[in-house]
C-alpha cells in the first residue's frame, strides 16, 4: 500500500526537479530520562536521509546524527523496512502478565505523502521482530 502510494507520488512529480519528502517514519524509544529518535526520510529524487537526535534528562543538550543514502542504498533501506510488515502490527503493544510502571516506552509513526499517519506504540512490549526494528533506524 505504501509503495503504491510512493511510486503515484513519484508520477505526479514528473520532472520538476523538485526534492520532496515522499514517507516520513519516525521511531522514538525513551526510558528513565533517555530518549532517542531516529526519522526516515524518503525523498522524490530516491534518495532518503536517516537522522538520529539522542537526548538525556536535558533535551538541550541532544546529539543529532545524519546518515544519507543513494538511490540503490535507499532501495534496500525501503525493502528492509517493508520486511518489516507493520502494516500488520496492531496499534498499540500491550504488556501481558505483568504491569510495569517504568521501563521502556516507543512509538512508530508514518506519514504518508498525502500527509496521512499510521501510529504504533508500546511500553514495555514490542513486536516480535523488534530487533530488526531497532536495527534499521539505529536505536534501542
Amino acid at each position: 500500500m505504501i509503495a503504491k502510494k510512493i511510486m503515484q507520488w513519484v508520477k505526479k512529480q514528473g520532472s520538476l526537479g523538485v526534492k520532496e519528502n515522499l514517507l516520513e517514519i519516525r521511531f522514538r524509544v525513551g526510558g528513565f530520562g533517555i530518549s532517542n529518535e531516529s526519522k526516515l526520510t524518503f525523498f522524490s529524487d530516491g534518495t532518503a536521509r536517516r537522522q538520529i537526535i539522542r537526548r538525556e534528562d536535558d533535551c538541550s543538550k541532544s546529539i543529532k546524527s545524519f546518515i544519507f543514502y543513494d538511490e540503490a542504498q535507499t532501495k534496500t533501506l525501503y525493502g528492509t523496512f517493508l520486511a518489516l510488515e507493520t502494516e500488520e502490527w496492531p496499534s498499540t503493544f500491550e504488556e501481558k502478565k505483568y504491569e510495569t510502571f517504568d521501563g521502556t516506552q516507543w512509538c512508530l509513526i508514518i506519514t504518508q505523502p498525502d500527509g496521512t499517519t499510521r501510529t504504533h506504540d508500546g511500553s514495555n512490549a514490542y513486536p516480535d521482530n523488534w530487533k530488526d526494528v531497532t536495527a534499521l533506524f539505529g536505536i534501542s
